[in-house]
């Protein structure tokens, strides 16, 4: 079918007319209410029924996740409202329109705002650099690996040469500047990325281990 929105993106093919643009930015985004179930803490609730089958009640998912009960159920009445999920008689909930709720919290969410640091290190490669990252953080907790250098340790599927991640301890994050003699350069030249979590509570919430590192859910 041929369409056209007011972001701009169009495809249409018919007769002899052939169109096709695909623009990098949504215009119209979901725009975050009072309390936004993609918000820092909020998400919480989403990601913890995303690795579950079965529904979560609100008292179950307060004390799995830390959180104050009321909090929790003012968030699932969000979600409800913006048919993310169903809360069933006993007040059980279930996340349902998987599609546009992920496709609504990616045009809320950029990984570019979370805060960055570029850095370089000459090396032969990212699996050379992957071995001194092993050395330097095995049995440590407070990181994670994320973007494609994390994803490829769960499903391998693209190429990449920038080792992303996060790191929640100041020490640590010097001790692997020292170790890896990491040379600050902008963002565009570097090939590690230490990076502060824009979502500092939910971050680690999932985070597992694979082979020698940790690794964002």
């Amino acid at each position: 079918l041929g369409f056209i929105d007011l972001s701009g993106n169009v495809y249409l093919n018919r007769g002899g007319v052939y169109v096709m643009r695909e623009v990098a930015k949504n215009l119209y985004p979901h725009e975050a209410k009072e309390r936004s179930p993609f918000a820092d803490k909020a998400s919480l609730v989403l990601r913890y029924l995303l690795g579950r089958r079965e529904a979560g009640g609100v008292r179950e998912m307060a004390g799995a996740l830390g959180l104050d009960p009321g909090y929790v159920s003012r968030v699932v009445r969000a979600a409800e409202g913006q048919e993310y999920l169903s809360i069933d008689r006993k007040g059980r909930a279930r996340l349902k329109n998987h599609e546009e709720m992920l496709a609504d919290w990616c045009a809320f969410y950029n990984w570019t705002k979370n805060d960055r640091e570029g850095f370089f290190r000459m090396a032969r490669g990212k699996e050379e650099i992957r071995d001194l990252l092993r050395r330097n953080l095995a049995g440590r907790e407070g990181y994670a690996l994320s973007l494609h250098s994390g994803n490829n340790l769960v499903r391998p599927f693209v190429s990449y040469d920038v080792v992303h991640l996060y790191i929640e301890d100041s020490g640590l994050a010097e001790r692997l500047k020292n170790a890896l003699e990491l040379e600050p350069v902008p963002l565009e030249s570097a090939n590690v990325v230490l990076m502060g979590s824009y979502y500092r509570h939910s971050v680690f919430w999932g985070a597992r281990d694979i082979g020698d590192f940790r690794v964002v859910s």
